[in-house]
Order: C-alpha cells, then sequence, then structure tokens
C-alpha cells in the first residue's frame, strides 16, 4: 500500500515539471522564438506535405493501437490460472 506521502512527493514532481515546461513556453511565447500555435498544428501541415501524407500517419497510429490491444489480450488469454 502506498503512502500519502509518497503520492504528494510524486504529485509535486509531476506539477513543478509541468510549471517548468509551462514557464518555458510562456517565455519561448514572449520573445517570439516559437509561437505555441506552431506546436498544436499539424506538422504535415507545416510542412505542406499532401492531406493523404496525415491519413498515413493516422493509419500508423491505428495499428499501433491494434497491436498493443492484441498483445494484451494474448497475455491475458495465456496468463491466466
Amino acid at each position: 500500500m502506498r503512502h500519502l506521502k509518497d503520492d504528494l512527493t510524486a504529485s509535486l514532481i509531476v506539477m513543478a515539471v509541468l510549471g517548468a515546461v509551462t514557464a518555458v513556453m510562456l517565455l519561448l511565447q514572449a520573445h517570439q522564438v516559437v509561437h505555441s500555435f506552431d506546436l498544436v498544428r499539424d506538422t504535415n501541415a507545416i510542412a505542406g506535405q499532401p492531406p493523404w501524407f496525415g491519413a498515413i500517419s493516422n493509419l500508423g497510429i491505428l495499428l499501433w493501437a491494434v497491436a498493443a490491444a492484441w498483445y494484451w489480450f494474448a497475455y491475458v488469454a495465456t496468463c491466466r490460472p
């Protein structure tokens, strides 16, 4: 059983990392080095690639998801007593 102190320490570490990332983002945006909109846009659109490149990327993501589900199904099916 985990202790409350361990949970609090882990939460504080995660919050510190997220705070640091947010601070760096705001600093970079203030100096216009990187605009935050560029970090959430479609990379294929930024690169000027044709739309079907994104379809291939999404197909790859779906294949990874299917492979992960297949793995977990096989694990549950073979490791149950």
